[in-house]
């Protein structure tokens, strides 16, 4: 009974042992599989925000920036549309300073002449404040001295009318205020030219802006196609997570169902260990111990996981802010593009630098990671064959304590067949010696008991020789049957104690080999 106890008791430890080792690593997927994924979730929104975000600004600043671009190109439509207009004008004005100087020439023809002159000048007073009206809408600001001269002119072309009207010899008056208005045509042609020169150079200069807003337009898209690649690797990079948390949830289902197995298993040993509990009370009790420990055990490993969970949040927290940073710097660097178009070439080339910088950390931190890994892999393989051979080890042992318990044991019968002998032969003593006494305060008998006494002595004499020589005990000639006896029973006691000691010490030894198992 105690040997298969012993047993039952051994299989019942190593399938606790079992279970507890799937429900430790259960819990430790569970919890892993947890925290990437709430891990995964503010990752991606952190990036949904981001490209929202950057999308957002992005589309508004190229909006604004094709604005913009718009304006400009009417603004230059129109400067154009009023060159073309001015030198049209121009033209004509040319025209007329030919034909006046050509009729300059023919003044001195007979009065006759003199009427039709003064209707061409009439035609041409009339296309002069015309010309004269245009100017003035367009150049009310820069130019308030050409809008005295036209007036001038006017006066005096009315004044020259009024006197050629009036009468025929004033014809060399109105010669030379012909004369005057020529002059001031001129300055105005000169005037002119000059404000075709400032327009030439204001459109110059308007086709320098547009083409490089042009060129800092292309920048800006190879940026935004920088962007985008960017977001496509996030994209990949959230792919590759998605699939390492389809692979933890699989090994999760896989590990709710070892601990329904378990737990299953748990289940029909407590009932086996409720049928044998009424008969192996002790047992029972020895096996609460150990599951107290084994409790203690547990609230020390959920500590330690605590802990190693805190340090992995505080790591992940490290990580979380080093990439809000990263963002910061991010957006403060579209910002200052925003803000600084002339800076941008050499921003996008510190920010190539610092993406090359960043390449090579995670090419660094990759081999840092794969040498941990072959590192674990190494000592993992150590520790399983150490355990191996301390396994074979403590069970060979047990075979040792196995074999000395069995001869214990036997040891233990014999002793307690002598002990019973023992105990019947002092019996037998005490009852003649009881018989012997009362037999002498009769003296009447004396004689039978004389005859008696002898046989029954030897006897008796003969059973404790036995049992001194069994013994192996040194006993004088001098000592009496009683002294005889008494030593017999320290001996046996003694033995007793030697057993009792040998006996606990293999219960202690079969206690720690368990706990270490």
């Amino acid at each position: 009974s105690l040997i298969e106890s012993n047993e039952r008791i051994k299989r019942l430890e190593e399938e606790l042992l079992s279970t507890r080792c799937e429900l430790d690593n259960a819990r430790l997927g569970l919890l892993e599989t947890t925290a990437v994924k709430k891990e995964l979730e503010q990752l991606r929104e952190e990036l949904e925000v981001e490209r929202s975000s950057g999308r957002a600004k992005w589309e508004e600043y190229i909006t604004a920036f094709e604005e913009k671009i718009t304006n400009l190109e009417k603004e230059l439509q129109e400067a154009k549309a009023k060159n073309e207009q001015d030198k049209a004008e121009k033209k004509k004005l040319k025209a007329a300073l030919k034909q006046l100087r050509d009729r300059e020439k023919n003044r001195s023809e007979p009065r006759s002449e003199v009427q039709p002159v003064a209707e061409e000048q009439q035609h041409l007073q009339q296309h002069l404040e015309q010309h004269q009206q245009q100017h003035q809408h367009q150049l009310q600001q820069q130019h308030q001295q050409q809008q005295e001269q036209p007036n001038v002119v006017n006066v005096q072309q009315e004044e020259h009318q009024q006197s050629s009207a009036t009468s025929e010899p004033a014809s060399a008056s109105q010669v030379e205020q012909l004369k005057m208005s020529i002059k001031e045509l001129e300055l105005e042609n000169r005037l002119s030219r000059e404000l075709n020169t400032e327009y030439s150079h204001t459109m110059l200069e308007m086709e320098k802006e547009v083409i490089a807003l042009k060129a800092q337009v292309t920048s800006l898209r190879g940026e935004s196609e920088h962007f985008e690649m960017e977001l496509k690797l996030h994209e990949m990079l959230e792919e590759e997570l998605e699939k390492e948390l389809s692979d933890a949830r699989q090994k999760n289902k896989e590990l709710t169902e070892a601990m329904q197995n378990s737990e299953e298993s748990l289940e029909q040993f407590n009932e086996r260990a409720g049928s044998d509990a009424v008969k192996n009370e002790q047992l029972t009790n020895e096996l609460m111990s150990e599951v107290h420990q084994l409790r203690e055990q547990k609230l020390m490993l959920e500590e330690q996981l605590r802990a190693a969970t805190a340090k992995d949040v505080e790591k992940m927290w490290q990580l979380k802010t080093e990439l809000e940073n990263a963002v910061e710097a991010l957006k403060g660097e579209i910002w200052s593009l925003n803000g600084q178009l002339k800076a941008s070439i050499l921003d996008r080339e510190q920010l190539q630098d610092r993406v090359v910088e960043l390449d090579s950390s995670l090419a660094a931190e990759k081999k840092r990671a794969d040498a941990l890994d072959c590192e674990l892999s190494e000592q993992a393989s150590r520790q399983a064959a150490e355990a191996e051979n301390e396994s074979n080890r403590r069970l060979a042992e047990c075979l040792e304590m196995e074999t000395r318990r069995e001869q214990v044991e036997k040891a233990y019968a014999q002793l307690s067949e002598y002990y019973s002998q023992l105990q019947a032969a002092y019996n037998v003593i005490y009852a003649q010696l009881k018989q012997f006494e009362a037999e002498k305060n009769v003296v009447a008998s004396e004689q039978q008991t004389s005859s008696t006494a002898p046989q029954s002595e030897d006897n008796v004499l003969h059973v404790v020789d036995t049992m001194i020589s069994e013994l192996h005990l040194e006993v004088d000639a001098s000592v009496d049957l009683h002294g005889k006896v008494l030593l017999i029973q320290k001996a046996l006691r003694e033995k007793l104690a030697e057993l009792q000691n040998a006996i606990d010490q293999l219960i202690e030894r079969n206690g720690e080999t368990d706990g270490e198992f």
